[in-house]
């Protein structure tokens, strides 16, 4: 067994793995494994630049939610509280617990366990979406040039729509890079992959659009 291990690691292609490169050819390069690896490692390194801003716009959603649940609610442990309203929330909040052995974690400590898809959900679920946000200034079609700033009866998007589309796109480049996967993979209409439909309204980003659209967050979130 080890010698077939040692063998496994000397072809790269079994270490990415086939189908992983497959996400980074195109048609008339489908067959050229090397610009394949080279395509992997121009999206890791991306993935590596947007890190720290990724991790300062979770960072600073966590704690937005936090000083809205706690001014509003008046509760300073109102995790626990919202675990014992909702079946649903009380099963995240019990794993939570359960990976520290059951220890009776603080509403901080809670906090910092909850992803941003969880996060962004109980905003949205607490239609804090235009209040604890303001995106009103940012041009969509900044990062592709086929995205709607309005409706089709020509009315502007609404600012809390906006904030559902931002989310969106936020917690999809999140997750996508945070499993290694292909932030610049294109549909075989060139259409970037990274894209959402929110109530008809379908928003994408173009891969060297990605940097932008998280600086665009952050300045909204650390406001000087």
């Amino acid at each position: 067994m080890k010698q077939k291990i040692d063998d496994f690691k000397k072809n790269k292609i079994n270490l990415f793995s086939q189908e992983r490169l497959k996400s980074y050819s195109l048609q008339e390069d489908k067959k050229d494994i090397e610009i394949q690896l080279k395509r992997h490692s121009n999206n890791l390194n991306l993935i590596q630049r947007i890190t720290k801003d990724l991790a300062l716009i979770e960072i600073g959603t966590r704690n937005l939610l936090d000083f809205y649940m706690k001014e509003k609610y008046k509760n300073d442990d109102w995790i626990n509280q919202e675990a014992q309203n909702s079946s649903e929330f009380k099963i995240i909040i019990d794993k939570i617990k359960n990976r520290y052995d059951n220890l009776i974690l603080n509403n901080n400590q809670l906090l910092s366990n909850l992803t941003i898809g969880q996060i962004t959900k109980i905003i949205r679920e607490k239609d804090a979406l235009n209040i604890i946000f303001d995106f009103k200034n940012i041009n969509l079609k900044k990062y592709y040039f086929k995205n709607k700033n309005r409706y089709k009866n020509r009315r502007p998007i609404s600012k809390k729509h906006k904030a559902d589309i931002i989310l969106s796109l936020l917690v999809n480049i999140r997750n996508r890079s945070f499993h290694w996967e292909n932030l610049t993979k294109l549909r075989d209409d060139g259409i970037p992959r990274l894209s959402v439909e929110n109530k008809g309204i379908y928003t994408t980003i173009e891969p060297d659009k990605i940097e932008t659209f998280l600086k665009d967050i952050l300045n909204e979130i650390y406001k000087e």
